[in-house]
């Protein structure tokens, strides 16, 4: 026997790489050991993927983990995949030869691993679609909308096949997998598998090749999966005997000699083992590593990851080589490298706390010389049992090499160990056919998995949430919170707006589950007189001119940041209710559901349902159906109980009403009527001063009652007078009068309505001063009135057409009066309101101001001649008009609104459009003349200078805007010129740059007299410039050389061929270009009078462009000289035809002959130029084609692309190929564009 391991082999590493998705495709062909069987293996797999559209392309491989299935499918996909690693498999013939059939094919790559199914996470449509996304280099992506239709229609396969290009295919690798059809869900389990034969089934008409790998106790007969996919797939196995030759033949080589030594070791060890059951050939193969190893290792490798043979071999081999022969790489070995990782996977914790429990507690107390044997035998039954295999005494103690203590102690140590084991270690049979095992993997049981389930579940506001949800949609159709909320984002605080009706307006409050109440009471408006400093919270409006504010008092506003815009709240309670929020308690339409509490009976189903839907078919499998069904049913009647029977309203008070109180005859099905009985008295409290509307009250009947009645648009319209009936006879302000209902403002019940009394309130407590309008619409908004927006509508506007108020916009100079009740708009657009203004001034004031603003300074006076004051204001209307300020503001260019302009703008809308609105009343007699002149004198504070400086500014902007298109048509003249060499025009186009770029300088009158002779001496330089450039670019031009080309019999021959119908129409044309080129160059333009009008012309760029006269003469030259040789080419190649044809026109003689000579001359071989064709040879040559076809040129391309880079002597190879492939005499036409566009 020799010293140690090493002497019996040469031990050789292998590469065990692992991760073959990410990993070189060339290092994983050359980590591959081929064997002869499978070298032929993966000949089969690639001619079934070579066989597209056939049964072959759909292949299957079974075999038990850790057998190199992942690995041979990576190989046949970096050979289908990858054509560069192809000359790696030269050497082997079968794989070769079976390599060469993937010619002519591209394949793509669509890896789909099983892992995320087997974890739950998605589906297998899911996994293919991110697989396909992630094909390398070329993914493919669809949108939902394509995605999502093909599923559902059923078209998947076609949608991908329609991705594809001629020529190309996909191949699906699907691996992993195995664990997913393990699991006891049959709806995945089924869908996994229909889209496996759906595939394969596919595959035989669309380019489709699949690889599908399976363990083999995934595919074994009475597993049912068999049956379904070998109908469908070409099956392959892989044994662990692969394993066993490639560990032969590629890592522990051995020479014949040290063969002869393993044979007498083995002999060694059947004399310590009589009964050892593994072969010689077994025994010799795998040495140093027991054969019961390889018989583990798909255990191995289902629970550990990072196992595999060869990396478990590379990690021992360095010290076992030193070893003694007989101590080999057993399951110790095996074990204790793999300890750690067994003991952390979840599957294995039963059998994990099986042996340490023995380990512990009953290994110590055997004797010292049993305990080791002992512990040996468990680590070797563990290991068998990972594979799901019982073993004898016998088998064991050949394992673990334990001839010391020979098969008898064996049997005693493992007896022992069962009966410590609890049941967990199975014996079966008696005496020497006694075998045993392990539980690893316990049965399934729903109950017992329920019950740890329930114990890790905590009693918390999650089935507080799943009662609700579920309950709360099952008892109303229309409940706001679904359980999708809670399933899918985890949610358990829920909120919704909804909109209630009460008293006919649509009120929105807020119903809640699981958070405090946020509805408050709006405060009420604080007015104070007095010089209190400017705070944020309060808004200062000055009693007087802004000259005095300092000196006087001031009134000073007090309104809330936020309102609350919500008028009710419903609480929904938990079985932990939330207190209520500080300050909520006086706020009767906030309320509170109170359910019972729940009982432990209650909690356990709400525990179940809760388990059942997270994590579902792991704790009940196949029942998951029922046990949902009936525990939604409990439930229900849970929530029924707890919140309806024995539940019960709270208001914020602490009054407490039974829900079977509320509602004697059951619960409404819609929970907008649940809440509309609800909220219905505590909003009666809440707002007592709110009026009853007969209708719905919205924006829509608002409006008609606004511009219909109180404008007066068309008060005695049927729809305006029922509206009236319904909206503002709650408000009492207005009468019915001979049947019809009028404005009445100015009687008792109007003035006496609560929320008019308190709107005329804050306005006169305001005194003079406007009150800003959001302090009056918090006011209204909140208790006793409850006002909405078009209630508030109609009140405001209602005294506005009662002259009792009048509303002012922000900048003070826009009012709101009776006068204006015509216009569609919310008093909310307008910053305050005040008292209607009186007018104060003298009838001599009011006719000074309208001499001013008229600009009639002869006019009467108001007292004597009312009708010339009105007139003259018409007139003035209509000068305001022709201005056309609005539409032209519009207009401006973009540069041109600029921060002065828009200064001048808005003085002017300041000033004069609110004094032409005023006017505008005064002539429609929406108001009086007097009325009328006073907001004149009032929007320019009866200040003259004020006047004057408004007028001003608006002759500046009415002159700018009048001088505006002159700049436009400038700007666009000066950018649109071509380029110029005169330095004054240069200046010129730099000055009107610099206008260019601050147009804002233009709103002075100089400034725009100089842009006007800036742009003038530009204009007058631009043109002598370019007329200047052109004379000087046509004047003195040498003809001589074009005249005698025109003149010569050269040029003759080519207008005579270019009549003939077979020549290429080309060479004429281009001549005909080039000609008319040269005549725009002589053409006279005219530049002075076209340049006056626009800075450039066509022929004026197309002459600046042309190439020197000289260079266009040669051009036209060399295509005459061309169109020539073209011309000779095609009548030499279809002479014959035309011979023959002239036979049939039945020329004369002498014609016959003259087209005779003619062709000859043409078909010379030393063609000469200075002889003619006379135009009549040309017609029988045409007449001879007419009714045949003319034998074509050969149209081809260079052979290379434009801006290629190749060698010389590759373009000498291509050159010389494509010459030989040029016919001998037919002529050749070159197509660069098509060729440009390859």
């Amino acid at each position: 026997m020799l010293q140690n391991i090493r002497a019996y082999l040469d031990y050789q590493p292998i590469d065990p790489l692992a991760n073959f998705l990410d990993a070189n495709a060339e290092r994983i062909i050359r980590s591959y050991h081929f064997t002869s069987e499978l070298s032929r293996l993966a000949a089969r797999l690639i001619e079934g993927i070579a066989s597209l559209k056939t049964p072959e392309a759909a292949r299957l491989i079974a075999g038990a983990r850790g057998t190199g299935k992942s690995h041979t499918l990576a190989v046949v996909r970096a050979l289908a995949c990858t054509p560069k690693t192809r000359h790696t498999v030269v050497g082997n013939p079968p794989l070769a030869n079976a390599v060469k059939r993937l010619e002519g094919a591209t394949f793509l790559p669509v890896y789909i691993s099983g892992t995320p199914l087997a974890q739950g996470l998605t589906d297998f449509a899911s996994l293919l679609r991110e697989a396909l996304a992630g094909i390398p280099e070329s993914p493919i992506a669809f949108d939902d909308a394509q995605w999502f239709s093909a599923l559902e229609e059923q078209q998947i396969c076609e949608l991908l096949a329609s991705r594809l290009f001629p020529g190309m295919a996909f191949l699906f690798i699907i691996d992993d997998i195995s664990d997913a059809l393990r699991l006891p869900r049959r709806s995945l389990v089924q869908d996994t598998l229909d889209w496996l034969i759906k595939l394969a089934e596919k595959s035989r008409s669309l380019p489709f090749a699949l690889l599908l790998a399976l363990d083999s106790d995934v595919t074994a007969p009475h597993t049912g999966t068999a049956a379904r996919l070998t109908a469908d797939y070409q099956t392959d196995t892989l044994t662990l005997d692969n394993l066993r030759r490639i560990t032969d033949q590629a890592v522990f080589r051995k020479t014949p000699q040290q063969r002869a030594e393993l044979a007498a070791l083995y002999q060694e060890t059947l004399k310590s083992l009589p009964r050892f059951h593994w072969s010689e050939e077994e025994f010799c193969s795998l040495y140093p590593v027991h054969p019961a190893v390889l018989e583990v290792a798909p255990g191995l490798s289902t629970y550990c990851e990072s196992f595999s043979l060869f990396s478990f071999i590379n990690g021992v081999i360095g010290g076992a080589l030193r070893r003694r022969p007989m101590q080999l790489i057993s399951l110790d070995d095996l074990f204790d490298k793999y300890d750690f990782e067994l003991k952390r996977h979840p599957t294995l914790a039963r059998a994990v706390a099986v042996y340490d429990y023995i380990s512990t507690m009953r290994l110590p107390a055997l004797s010292f010389e049993q305990r080791i044997p002992a512990k040996l035998l468990l680590k070797g039954l563990f290991l068998y049992s990972l594979v799901g295999r019982s073993v004898s005494a016998d088998e064991l103690t050949n394992a673990m090499m334990l001839g010391d203590i020979g098969y008898n102690q064996a049997a005693l140590l493992l007896d022992d160990l069962h009966a410590h084991s609890d049941g967990q270690i199975i014996k079966d049979g008696i005496a020497a056919a006694s075998r045993y095992s392990l539980t690893v993997i316990e049965h399934f049981d729903p109950e017992a998995r329920l019950k740890v389930a329930l114990a890790e579940t905590a009693t918390d506001d999650t089935l507080d949430a799943l009662l609700v949800t579920l309950g709360g949609s099952a008892a109303f159709h229309d409940f706001p919170f679904t359980l999708d909320a809670l399933l899918l984002s985890g949610a358990k605080t829920y909120r919704d707006e909804m909109i209630i009706p009460w008293r006919n307006t649509g009120r929105r409050g807020v119903v809640s589950f699981g958070a405090p109440p946020e509805i408050f009471a709006n405060p009420p408006v604080g007015i104070e007189r007095g010089r209190d400093p400017f705070t944020p919270a309060t808004v200062i409006i000055p009693t007087d001119d802004e000259a005095e504010a300092d000196a006087k008092p001031s009134v000073t506003y007090h309104w809330a940041d936020e309102l609350c815009e919500y008028d009710w709240q419903l609480c929904i309670g938990s079985s932990q209710p939330l207190p209520p929020a500080d300050g909520s308690g006086s706020i009767p339409s906030l309320l509170y559901w109170r359910p019972a509490p729940l009982s432990e009976a209650d909690a356990e189903t709400l525990k179940s349902l809760w388990i059942a839907y997270t994590r579902g078919e792991d704790v009940f499998g196949d029942e998951i159906s029922e046990r949902v069904a009936t525990l939604e049913a409990q439930t229900r009647a849970i929530f029924l109980r707890l919140y309806v029977t024995e539940g019960e309203l709270v208001a914020a008070s602490g009054e407490r009403h039974p829900l079977t109180q509320v509602f004697p005859d059951g619960l409404p099905r819609a929970f907008s009527d649940f809440l509309g009985a609800v909220i219905r008295k505590p909003l009666d409290l809440r707002f007592p001063a709110h009026p009853v509307f007969s209708a719905p009250l919205t924006e829509r009947e608002t409006k008609r009652l606004v511009l219909g009645l109180l404008g007066g648009l068309n008060p005695t319209d049927a729809a305006v007078q029922e509206t009236a009936r319904h909206f503002a006879a709650p408000f009492h302000i207005v009468v019915k009068r001979d049947g019809l209902y009028q404005l009445a403002m100015d009687r008792d019940e109007a003035l006496g309505e609560p929320c008019i009394s308190e709107v005329l309130r804050l306005v006169e407590a305001a005194g003079n001063e406007p009150i800003p309008v959001q302090a009056i619409y918090q006011t209204l908004r909140r208790e006793p009135y409850g006002l909405l927006e078009p209630a508030q509508q109609i009140v405001m506007m209602a005294l506005v057409a009662g002259w009792r108020i009048e509303l002012v916009d922000v900048s003070g100079l826009r009012i709101f009066t009776a006068a204006e009740l015509t216009q569609d708009v919310s008093f909310r657009q307008y910053g305050s309101a005040r008292r209607t203004a009186a007018i104060t001034y003298p009838s001599e004031t009011l006719s000074e101001w309208c001499r001013l603003l008229t600009e009639r300074f002869d006019l009467p006076d108001l007292a004597a001649d009312r009708k010339q004051v009105r007139e003259s204001l018409a007139q003035w209307h209509r000068k305001w008009l022709n201005y056309r300020l609005a539409e032209r503001f519009e207009s401006l260019p973009m540069e041109m609104l600029t921060t002065r302009a828009w200064q001048l703008i808005i003085t002017c809308k300041r000033y004069f459009e609110t004094t032409a609105t005023a006017v505008e009343a005064v002539l429609f007699e929406r108001i009086s003349l007097e009325m009328g002149l006073a907001r004149i004198v009032d929007i320019f504070a009866a200040n003259p200078t004020i006047y004057q400086r408004a007028v001003i500014d608006l002759r500046v902007l009415v002159d700018f805007l009048d001088w505006l298109p002159f700049y436009v048509k400038a700007k666009s003249y000066a950018l649109s010129a071509l380029p110029v060499t005169d330095p004054d025009a240069r200046n010129a186009r730099r000055e009107l740059g610099n206008f260019f770029e601050h147009p804002h300088r233009l709103l002075d009158e100089d400034k725009r007299l100089r842009f006007e002779q800036v742009f003038e001496r530009f204009k007058k330089h631009y043109i002598e410039d370019c007329v200047s450039r052109d004379e000087q670019a046509t004047k003195n031009l040498d003809l001589s050389p074009l005249t005698s080309l025109l003149a010569s019999p050269t040029w003759r021959l080519f207008e005579s061929l270019s009549r003939l119908t077979l020549a290429d129409r080309q060479y004429a044309e281009r001549a005909e270009r080039i000609l008319a080129d040269i005549e725009t160059r002589r053409r006279n333009l005219n530049l002075r009078d076209f340049l006056d009008h626009q800075p450039m012309t066509g022929d004026l760029i197309r002459r600046r462009a042309l190439p020197p006269l000289a260079k266009q003469i040669e051009r036209l030259k060399e295509t005459v000289r061309q169109g020539i040789q073209h011309f000779r080419q095609r009548v030499t190649h279809n002479r014959n035809l035309i011979s023959q044809n002239l036979r049939i026109l039945g020329l004369s003689e002498a014609d016959e002959r003259l087209v005779t000579s003619t062709l000859a001359a043409l078909a010379s071989p030393t063609p000469h130029t200075d002889f003619s064709v006379a135009p009549e040879v040309v017609d029988y040559i045409n007449a001879a084609l007419a009714d045949v076809n003319p034998l074509p040129s050969v149209v081809t391309s260079l052979p290379f692309l434009p801006d290629e880079s190749t060698t010389k002597a590759d373009l000498a190879a291509r050159l010389a190929a494509w010459m030989d492939g040029l016919p001998e005499d037919a002529p050749i036409t070159f197509d660069f564009q098509e060729r440009s566009s390859l």
